[in-house]
């Protein structure tokens, strides 16, 4: 929409990761033009888990640090 007005667009985003699998990242990537994304952890694994767990109590830090990996081959 914004080219066929002749403006430019980019939007960025602050995440924290545990959704940002390759599809949704592409996703956002390639159909909403985000061209940067800030993925907030909470420390090294053990301090991070300790905080930040899923709802379950399960630990989040491998699946973020994955999701991040991930990032680096599609930006």
């Amino acid at each position: 929409m914004a080219e066929s007005f002749g403006c430019s667009y980019d939007a960025r985003i602050v995440t924290n990761g545990l959704a940002l699998t390759e599809k949704v990242a592409t996703e956002l990537i390639k159909e909403f033009g985000v061209t940067f994304i800030e993925v907030t952890l909470d420390d090294v694994a053990e301090f991070h888990n300790a905080r930040r767990m899923q709802k379950n109590g399960l630990p989040t830090f491998d699946t973020i640090f994955a999701n991040v990996n991930a990032l680096e081959l599609l930006m």
